[in-house]
C-alpha cells in the first residue's frame, strides 16, 4: 500500500507539488502551521494551498483545545482522588 493513500501524506505532497516545495518543507509548514506558530518563511501561494493551510491550522486549534481539556479533566480527577 502506498503512503500516499492517507490524509496527512496527501496534504504534504499536495503543498509540496503545488508550491514547489521539497516534501520536508512542506511537512515543516505543515507542522509549523498546525502548531499555529506560522513563523512565515514558508507561504502558500496558489489558493488550493492557502485551503489547504487554513485546514490545517484549525485542525491544530482544535487538537489543541482538546489536549487542553483532557488535560484539565485529568487534573479534576487526580484532585477528587485526593480528597477522598
Amino acid at each position: 500500500m502506498s503512503g500516499r493513500s492517507d490524509p496527512a501524506s496527501w496534504s504534504l505532497s499536495s503543498a509540496a507539488l503545488f508550491e514547489g516545495w521539497p516534501l520536508g518543507d512542506a511537512a515543516y509548514f505543515a507542522f509549523v502551521t498546525g502548531l499555529t506558530i506560522g513563523h512565515g518563511d514558508f507561504v502558500p501561494t496558489r489558493p488550493i494551498t492557502r485551503l489547504l493551510a487554513l485546514i490545517i491550522g484549525f485542525i491544530g486549534i482544535l487538537l489543541t483545545g482538546l489536549l487542553a481539556a483532557l488535560g484539565v479533566q485529568a487534573l479534576q480527577i487526580a484532585t477528587e482522588d485526593q480528597t477522598k
